[in-house]
Formats: C-alpha cells, structure tokens, sequence
C-alpha cells in the first residue's frame, strides 16, 4: 500500500516543488510506504519539496511500515535532492518486528541518492532503524567507482528510539547501511548532525552520522561532540577515520568556509544555501 501528502507512488517522474502540511493520524497498515510527500518513489527524482505536517503510524507483531518524512520508500535509480522536513514522524509507542522510518526517506532499496536536504524534525520511533535524514540504506551497488549515497545533508531534530525496539539502531544521518557487495563502496559525506540522539533501548547502537554501517565510507562529516556514541560495534574504524566531533560554535563559525552549499540561516541555525527561502517556507 502506498500513501502520500501529495503523491502515493510515482514511478519514471518527477515531484518537484511541492509542499505539504498533512497529518497523517492513527496510521496502521502492513507492507505500507508513507511520506509527507511521496509514499515511494521508483526510478524517479523528489526535488525541492517541504513537508511540515506530522505522522503518526501504529503497528503490531508482523507489521511492516516505512515512513518517511518526504519519501517513505526509494527505489532503483532515484534521486531525493533538496528537500525539507519540518514535520514529525512518530512511531514511538507502537511495537514493530520490522519497520524503518526516516526524517526525509524512510527506506532506500536501491541506488538511491539524497542530496542537499535538511531534516527539522522530530523522528521517534518503536522500529528497526531510525535516521535523521535515512532510516536504512540497502543496496546491491556494483558500479566501478564509489556511489555518493548522502551528500551534504544535515539534521537538526531529536532521533528517539524506543524501548519497545529491542537492539534498534538511532542514526543522526543514516540509522543503518548495509552495502551488499562490500568490495565497492558507498559514500556518506559532507553531512552534518546537531540534533539529540535518545537511545531508550540499552541494546540498541546510537551514532550522531550512521549507528551501523557495512560497505560504507565516511568523508567529511561533522557532529556536534555534546553527542554520545553508545552500544557495541561503534563507532567502527572507518565511520571514525570520516566522522570529526567539533563544539557547535566551531561548525557554525567554520563550516560554511569548509562547504559553500552550508550557511547560516535568517533564525541563525545552519542549513543548506537558498533551501529555506521563498516558498519553501
């Protein structure tokens, strides 16, 4: 099943400027793809949309949801790039075997890329993995050269993990990754974490840039250093070679030096150059 602030599923298109304020309430459905804008998306490119509605979504013993705050599920080759959340996705009292929610993709099956956007809101969620930007990246990437799979994207909002997900992962950016064939590479950079990481579940992992990550390499990321890093296995050796803590005034002061597609915005938070004005807002 699909479901969408604006489109359920597109397939070979394009959602390109669009806002949504929906409110998605008492949500419950099993192998369902819900976002604030687009349920899932095939093949297909999200670029410039807003979602700053909320979700709600229940489930149960076998149920299966990804939600996401602008796209719920990605597939094949598509590209989710300059987009904002500023909503809530809320998973938190709910009990789920298997279910992934995301600020800005809930799940990305495929070689799906996200680029540029800028998660606002509050993610929580009683679930497999839940992320800031993405809650979980499986791919079966065998190109001949590194995939950039999330480039310059930042989070600003709470990522809470229940207890009811016994060993969940809470990401900051991605909550998990896994890269099936690991001799080929996936690339996470440029990204920035200054939310707050709740880790309710003490055998769950929790990273401010991905709690777990196989096939993946880091360049050039940066969190705030107040953010824990807890559970087994993280961070990982190449997570910690591409993955710098700084204080919050050093990334405000230096960070846009660093990447000119960063600055301070009119509230005087970080976000991404010219996403935020007009009528995104």
């Amino acid at each position: 099943m699909y479901a969408g602030g604006v489109v359920g599923q597109i397939k070979e298109g394009t959602i390109r400027g669009c806002r949504s304020s929906t409110r998605f309430e008492n949500v419950l459905g099993n192998f369902l793809y819900l976002g604030g804008v687009a349920g899932a998306a095939e093949d297909s490119r999200v670029a410039h949309c807003t979602f700053d509605g909320s979700i709600q979504v229940l489930g149960g013993p076998g149920y299966y949801i990804d939600a996401g705050g602008v796209v719920g599920n990605v597939q094949g080759h598509s590209t989710v790039v300059r987009c904002l959340n500023r909503g809530i996705v809320d998973a938190y009292e709910y009990d789920f075997d298997f279910s992934i929610i995301g600020g800005v993709v809930g799940h990305i099956d495929g070689d799906g890329v996200i680029l540029e956007s800028v998660n606002r809101g509050s993610m929580s969620g009683g679930c497999k993995a839940a992320g800031g930007i993405a809650g979980w990246i499986a791919m079966d990437y065998q190109g001949k050269t590194p995939l950039t799979a999330v480039d310059c994207c930042l989070n600003l909002g709470d990522v809470i993990q229940s207890p009811k997900s016994p060993g969940g992962s809470c990401g900051g950016i991605v909550g998990e990754i896994y890269n099936k064939p690991l001799d080929t590479a996936i690339l996470v950079r440029n990204c920035v974490c200054l939310g707050s990481l709740i880790l309710r579940d003490p055998t769950g992992r929790a990273h401010p840039i991905v709690a777990h990550a196989d096939g993946a390499v880091f360049e050039h990321n940066y969190f705030d250093q107040r953010l824990s890093v807890q559970g087994e296995g993280v961070p990982q050796e190449q997570m910690a070679q591409g993955c710098t803590a700084w204080p919050v005034e050093k990334l405000l002061a230096e960070l846009p030096e660093l990447d000119s597609r960063y600055t301070i915005g009119p509230d005087g938070a970080l976000t991404i150059r010219n996403l935020e004005i007009g009528g995104g807002i």
